[in-house]
C-alpha cells in the first residue's frame, strides 16, 4: 500500500492524507485501470479542445442569456 500512497502522492501532491483513506486510492486505481481497459480516458489535448468547446458553449449561452434579457427590457 505505501507503493499505491507514493504513486498517487506524485499524481495529485496536495491530497490531503488524512482524509484520503487506503480504501479510496485503490478505487481511484481500479477505475483508472478500467477506463484505460476500456479505452474510455482521452488525451490531454482531447481534454483541452472539450474544455475549448465547454468554454463556447459557456460564453454562447451567456451572449443569448444576455440578448434575451435586453429583449425583455
Amino acid at each position: 500500500m505505501k507503493e499505491l500512497r507514493a504513486e498517487f502522492l506524485e499524481i495529485l501532491p496536495e491530497y490531503d492524507e488524512d482524509r484520503v483513506h487506503d480504501s479510496d486510492i485503490k478505487k481511484i486505481f481500479k477505475w483508472y485501470n478500467l477506463l484505460h481497459k476500456s479505452d474510455l480516458l482521452v488525451s490531454k489535448e482531447e481534454k483541452n479542445n472539450v474544455k475549448l468547446i465547454v468554454f463556447y458553449f459557456l460564453q454562447e449561452t451567456e451572449n443569448k442569456k444576455i440578448a434575451w434579457e435586453r429583449r425583455e427590457s
